[in-house]
């Protein structure tokens, strides 16, 4: 499988997906193979890195690589900070590939879900109470909240 193939699996799991999505390979050769696949929610840097040391070539990941929402598409994106991640991920044997749009149109996995089952939280009220902005949780006033 390349890492093209891989994008187009994952643009392929939500059948709505728009066509100006941000949901792309944002930086790295597309017809390379894969040889291994890390997963991340920000593509800092040290990020990029662990994911290379652990043997990854591809790190799909759900924020933006180059600080603003629509990565590269931008002509006025530059500066010194941008330069020297890009002039790095030249050296680098790796392609980043956004899943954002997709993720969190997944039931289940996308972004407010995840953060709305944390352990600290329990599960939501119902599924009703699960939208594409917010989550709610009602929770039981503990024993000092009832005195």
């Amino acid at each position: 499988m390349t890492r093209s193939d891989l994008n187009i699996h994952l643009n392929s799991l939500f059948s709505d997906l728009k066509e100006d999505t941000v949901d792309r390979i944002i930086y790295g050769a597309p017809h390379t193979e894969i040889t291994g696949i890390a997963v991340a929610w920000m593509p800092y840097r040290e990020t990029i890195q662990k994911a290379m040391d652990l043997g990854a070539n591809v790190l799909v990941t759900h924020e933006p690589t180059f600080y603003i929402h629509r990565d590269l598409r931008d002509d006025h994106l530059g500066g010194q900070e941008v330069d020297d991640k890009r002039e790095w991920l030249d050296a680098q044997d790796i392609t980043i590939i956004r899943c954002h749009d997709v993720w969190d149109a997944i039931p289940d996995i996308w972004i407010p879900y995840a953060w709305a089952i944390s352990p600290n939280w329990g599960h939501p009220a119902s599924r009703s109470a699960i939208t594409k902005s917010m989550t709610f949780h009602r929770r039981k006033p503990s024993s000092s909240q009832r005195e």
